[in-house]
């Protein structure tokens, strides 16, 4: 009977037949920090990957002839999108994707409801992102190594899934990433990660726990090779002329998880936890919306929501720095309630009519300036690339109409 502690809280893992593997904490199920919603009576077997269906790119899923407990992706398309029934693995199991070259991604997505639990192994000569809006669990004894890997509780669109291939095969491309579920989620690892390639580890979601091994060896001379902790509502992969991507927070942090107030966190009872940079840098940074009850983070480190003894990062080589921990508070714009955008949908065809053609181009200088500068912090105006783009005519009706209530006295609550 293994044990592993999370925060305050200690949960037991229990080996059963076929691998059945469960977490005993009174009459909840937890793994780590990560809550999964089950009765206790029933339990999920862990289990290969299982599903999967190639939506972007060239690659066959099977099983190794000689070894019915390794599952193999090969991957002959520079990208490939993948969507899952589950991406799990079992201690027995593996996972192995040969790729094209180091600089091949494979995204997959786990469409299960449930976290992605991998506690054998999973190799890759590329990149692997794992996306799981129900969360991703490396567990004890896990072992993942490949060249780059994003675990991450925030999803991609199915249109930039399907299309994959072709967006990471241009140059200096992008790619979103918003959170689709606040009530579940958390990256935890318990278990070792080793990347060797360019692009590192980077891990973005509501919550990040380690606990395990996460090491990083880039190459001398190379900015690449980095560790970046990213704990944000939404974000955005972007890219140079020589491949290399790195991972932005576009949006806040909007509703804490249950039982968490810290975004980031090596717990002090993790005396083994080591998060180690080769001839890279490590960046922590966690953006959240003011007002969420966040715990102010460690002593003297003075970054609400971020915790960990700096004993258990560190960065060496050429690449050394100093570790980079950023802590921001941010307050969104008020956001529409359903009443108001109900009765702004009913407008919309109304407002489609009534804009002439002529105005296209001018819409920005159609009204004089209303001295209300909040407005454009609510609504910001669209200049309609022709008649057919409704959605900038549709943010320009409802700011016409925003426009109007602040007008007649003031917004609705």
């Amino acid at each position: 009977m293994d044990a592993f502690r999370s925060r305050s809280y200690t949960y037991f893992c229990v080996s059963l037949p076929d691998d059945v593997v469960i977490a005993m904490s009174n009459h909840t199920i937890k793994v780590a920090g990560i809550l999964l919603a089950l009765p206790l009576v029933s339990v999920p077997v862990l289990s290969a990957p299982t599903g999967g269906n190639v939506v972007s790119g060239t690659a066959t899923i099977g099983v190794d002839p000689g070894d019915p407990n390794r599952t193999v992706i090969d991957q002959s398309s520079q990208n490939t999108a993948i969507n899952w029934s589950s991406f799990n693995i079992a201690n027995n199991e593996s996972v192995l994707f040969n790729q094209p070259n180091v600089d091949a991604i494979a995204l997959n997505r786990d469409f299960s409801g449930s976290p992605s639990q991998i506690f054998g192994s999973l190799d890759a000569n590329g990149n692997v992102f794992i996306i799981n809006t129900a969360g991703v669990l490396i567990g004890a004894g896990a072992s993942i190594n490949v060249g780059g890997l994003l675990l991450s509780d925030l999803d991609t669109s199915n249109a930039d899934a399907e299309n994959f291939d072709s967006i990471a095969s241009q140059q200096n491309w992008s790619l979103p990433f918003s959170d689709r579920d606040l009530q579940a989620g958390g990256i935890e690892v318990l278990g070792s990660i080793q990347t060797t390639g360019q692009n590192g580890i980077t891990m973005s979601g509501q919550y990040i726990y380690i606990e395990g091994d996460i090491t990083s060896i880039g190459a001398a001379n190379d900015p690449g090779g980095n560790i970046n902790f990213l704990a944000g509502g939404s974000t955005v992969m972007v890219t140079d002329p020589n491949g290399l991507y790195g991972v932005e927070i576009s949006g806040p942090v909007a509703n804490l998880l249950p039982d968490h107030d810290l975004l980031f966190e090596i717990p002090d009872s993790a005396s083994g936890a080591s998060v180690l940079a080769v001839n890279g840098n490590i960046k922590i940074e966690v953006v959240y919306e003011a007002g969420l009850p966040i715990d102010p983070g460690s002593p003297g480190l003075d970054r609400p929501g971020i915790a960990f003894d700096v004993q258990s990062i560190s960065s060496i080589g050429d690449g050394g720095q100093a570790i980079t921990t950023i802590s921001r508070a941010v307050r969104s714009p008020p956001s529409l309630s359903d009443d108001v955008i109900d009765e702004v949908d009913s407008t919309i065809t109304e407002g489609l009519v009534e804009e002439p053609e002529e105005t296209e181009s001018t819409l920005l200088g159609d009204a004089p300036p209303s001295g209300k500068g909040s407005l454009d912090n609510i609504v910001e105006s669209c200049v309609p690339k022709n008649r057919s783009d409704k959605d900038c005519i549709r943010q320009n009706a409802i700011k016409r109409y925003l426009g109007k209530l602040l007008i007649g006295g003031s917004l609705p609550d």
